[in-house]
């Protein structure tokens, strides 16, 4: 029952003031403790959060290549600069 609660009052909240996603995380939670397609659920979440967590890194880690090696060409000019003004 305390679980149904909760994932009604998340759905309340993820359009008004509140922890709406957190309630609704605990809500779900607690549902599969005690029934299958709650915990199937819950599993699938994870998984597809964890999947676009990992996505979001690997985004990160490729931009922040590519800022790196922007900044060693621009190291790369500036040091063909001063070498031929010298």
């Amino acid at each position: 029952m305390v679980g149904f609660g909760l994932l009604i009052a998340g759905v309340v909240l993820l359009v008004g003031p509140g922890p709406g996603l957190l309630l609704l995380a605990a809500g779900l939670g607690i549902l599969s403790l005690e029934f299958a397609w709650a915990r199937r659920l819950r599993e699938q979440l994870t998984e597809r959060f964890a999947a676009a967590g990992r996505s979001i890194a690997d985004r990160n880690r490729r931009a922040e290549v590519r800022v790196l090696h922007v900044d060693e060409d621009e190291q790369d000019d500036a040091d063909e600069a001063i070498s031929s003004t010298g």
